[in-house]
């Protein structure tokens, strides 16, 4: 039953979204815009250093370093490790430390690993522990503007657990041969 539930939902959720095109449309411009700016991050940071680049075209330098921060998040991906620590470094440093840059070290590509690291995974994480640890509401207060907090998915589980209860009652008043208003009238 709750896997059909799952099923059931991701079908009228997915269904839901379609229909309403606004939405999707702006929450996907969004989306891409946040993967761009996040992506970005380290074509700021080496500009920031004084690093330069092997082409004088910046609108290229910015590409270049956002699809290859692009391909260093999709590898890290496949690190079974939180966060890919230590493999989101690896690869950073052999994508970025090659011929990328005109006049970078070894000691340049290093501290630009440290502040790419720090701003796009290290700040998140401090930023969400503040968030959390400081964060408090009383249960009156959630439940009052929320109303019933149950999700979509308990509440097709409850529904589909009270159709299996008046399937199995309706077996046995069938089986006492009972009027469809006698039936009516016991729900």
């Amino acid at each position: 039953i709750k896997i059909n539930t799952k099923v059931e939902t991701f079908r009228l959720e997915f269904k839901r979204l379609t229909q309403n095109w606004p939405v999707l449309l702006v929450t996907s411009v969004l989306f891409l815009a946040k993967l761009v700016i996040i992506s970005s991050i380290p074509y700021f940071l080496a500009k920031s250093m004084g690093l330069e680049f092997s082409s004088t075209n910046e609108l290229v330098n910015i590409i270049d370093t956002t699809s290859m921060t692009w391909l260093v998040s999709s590898i890290t991906q496949m690190v079974p490790i939180p966060g890919g620590s230590g493999g989101a470094e690896l690869v950073f440093q052999n994508m970025f430390g090659g011929t990328f840059f005109k006049n970078a070290t070894q000691a340049d590509i290093s501290a630009l690993i440290l502040l790419w690291r720090s701003v796009t995974f290290y700040l998140g994480l401090i930023v969400g522990f503040i968030v959390f640890i400081s964060y408090r509401e009383s249960p009156k207060k959630e439940s009052f503007l929320h109303g019933d907090n149950k999700t979509l998915l308990e509440l097709q589980v409850i529904n589909l657990e009270n159709e299996r209860r008046k399937t199995l009652v309706l077996n046995e008043y069938i089986e006492e041969e009972l009027s469809i208003k006698d039936i009516e009238k016991r729900f």
